[in-house]
């Protein structure tokens, strides 16, 4: 009977929020209090807290895409392309970084993931050819991590002279997110 109770209990309740989810305002709140007391260390703690609570609900997005001379060396640490145009043999290298992306934690390990495709466009809009699933990106950590990068090589040899867009898509395996972002290039 007692068993029966609980089971009954936990339905008409439903799930409880995830153990880790921090209401925003409340870790902004907590945040300030510490930042007026001095309590620098505490104010990084709730701040996190607050990125943490709302990361999943924000619309996945791109910031900084940037072309680059070569393999960045990790998340911030690459060193730009000057200029958009290509010799027809040369690798496009592309850098960008991934924000809003759902983070699902199973057991004690936060888990993101992510699956690229692209398409090469003509200046006329006309899709030239692309990949619709070239890439499946997949991070594990012990901490909720928002410092992701994704780095692609896209190798285009045998383009004509022109000008050309890369247009990229994401796609969130962990929600039902999707974004997608332009690179324009010309080819001589």
């Amino acid at each position: 009977m007692r068993k029966i109770i609980i089971l009954t209990l936990i339905l008409l309740i439903g799930p409880a929020p995830a153990a880790w989810a921090v209401d925003p305002a409340t870790a902004i709140g907590q945040a300030n209090s510490a930042y007026n007391r001095g309590d620098y260390a505490a104010t990084i703690v709730h701040l996190r807290e607050a990125t943490e609570g709302v990361w999943n609900k924000a619309p996945l997005t791109v910031q900084n895409v940037t072309l680059v001379k070569d393999q960045p060396q990790g998340y911030g640490r690459y060193t730009p392309r000057s200029g958009i145009v290509f010799e027809a043999v040369d690798p496009i290298l592309l850098y960008c970084e991934p924000v809003g992306y759902t983070v699902k934690k199973i057991g004690s390990v936060y888990r993101l993931s992510i699956s690229a495709g692209f398409s090469v466009v003509d200046d006329k809009d006309r899709v030239l050819g692309g990949q619709p699933d070239f890439g499946r990106y997949k991070m594990d950590s012990r901490v909720f991590n928002t410092s992701f990068m994704m780095f692609f090589t896209f190798s285009l040899k045998g383009l004509p002279s022109g000008k050309y867009k890369l247009k990229v898509t994401l796609r969130d395996n962990n929600s039902d997110k999707k974004t997608s972002f332009e690179q324009p290039f010309s080819v001589r």
